[in-house]
């Protein structure tokens, strides 16, 4: 049970986010596979441990997207109607809700992403 999920977090860090992430790709990465793995603070912690002295703009940018995520992912909106959801309507509409918007998502990333130049630092 534990395979499925892991190999997509896998996935998302050495390949999504090479082509998503425009600067400190692997940092940033990082820090979103560790609050996927459990919260924001787990997010945190993995970043430290591969930038201990935040000399990438990859914790500004973490504490820039949690503005936005937390009020509706984080225990906000999408958490507070996802079980209602499943009780008048059952698991598949919910899941076809969030399959929806990751398709949405992707396509969105892969078609914008080129007009973006990379930024190289260092």
């Amino acid at each position: 049970m534990l395979a499925i999920p892991a190999s997509i977090l896998v996935f998302c860090v050495l390949v999504l986010a090479r082509r998503v992430l425009t600067d400190a790709w692997f940092q940033r990465a990082i820090a979103e596979m560790g609050q996927s793995m459990g919260v924001t603070a787990t997010g945190l912690l993995l970043l430290r441990v591969v930038d201990p002295e935040y000399e990438t703009p990859a914790v500004d940018a973490f504490a820039c997207k949690q503005l936005v995520h937390e009020p509706i992912m984080g225990g906000g909106l999408w958490t507070g109607i996802a079980i209602p959801l499943i009780a008048i309507s059952g698991a598949g509409w919910v899941l076809a809700i969030a399959a929806s918007a990751l398709v949405f998502w992707l396509i969105a990333i892969f078609y914008t992403r080129p007009a973006f130049p990379r930024v190289r630092s260092g």
